[in-house]
C-alpha cells in the first residue's frame, strides 16, 4: 500500500505519531486517539500493509510500534539526485560546492555544510552507503560514487523535568 494513502487519514497520522514515541497495545492506542478498538484495528492493518508499523508478540498480546526504518527509507525515495562532475582526486566537499542550494562555510580550519536550500542544520555524509570518519574535504574521489547528505535531527528520546532540592 502507498504510504501517502496510509497517511492520508488524520486518524492514522495521529496513530503513527503516537507509535513513534511509544510501544502500545491496540486498545490503548484506540483510547488515546478516541476511537473504538475495532476501528483502530482496521487502521492498524492499513498502517501495517504500508510498512509503517510493526507488531511484537508477548504471549497473546500484540504491541504496536512505528517502523522508523521504513518511514525514512520511503522519504529518501522522494529525494531527487543531483549529478555533478569533478576532477579525479576532488574531495566530497568539492563535489558538494557544485550543488545548487548547498551552503558551505569555514569554521576554524574546517569547512562544513551549514545549510541545504536555505535550511540550516548539522549534516553528515555517506559515500556509497558508508559513513566515513573523515572531514568532507579530506575524502577524495577517484571513481564515480553516490554521496548522500543527511541532516542530524535532534529527536527527543527522554524528557526530564529535573528539580533541585533546596
Amino acid at each position: 500500500m502507498n504510504i501517502f494513502k496510509a497517511l492520508g487519514c488524520e486518524t492514522r497520522y495521529r496513530m503513527l505519531k503516537i507509535l513513534l514515541n511509544e510501544e502500545i497495545h491496540v486498545s490503548g492506542l484506540a483510547k488515546k486517539v478516541g476511537i473504538s478498538t475495532p476501528a483502530a484495528i482496521k487502521h492498524v492493518k492499513i498502517l501495517e500493509r504500508a510498512g509503517l508499523i510493526r507488531k511484537r508478540k508477548i504471549g497473546k498480546i500484540h504491541l504496536l510500534r512505528a517502523n522508523p526504518e521504513n518511514i525514512y527509507a520511503m522519504l529518501d525515495e522522494l529525494c531527487e539526485p543531483a549529478t555533478v562532475e569533478v576532477e579525479k582526486g576532488a574531495s566530497v566537499l568539492d563535489a558538494l560546492r557544485k550543488v545548487s542550494g548547498v551552503s558551505v562555510s569555514k569554521i576554524g580550519d574546517t569547512e562544513y555544510v551549514l545549510a541545504i536550500d536555505g535550511e540550516k542544520g548539522y549534516f553528515v555524509y555517506e559515500v556509497n552507503g558508508e559513513v566515513l570518519e573523515m572531514p568532507m574535504n579530506q575524502c577524495k574521489l577517484y571513481e564515480d560514487r553516490k554521496i548522500m547528505l543527511k541532516e542530524l535531527i535532534p529527536v527527543t528520546k527522554r524528557y526530564l523535568d529535573v528539580r533541585v532540592k533546596k
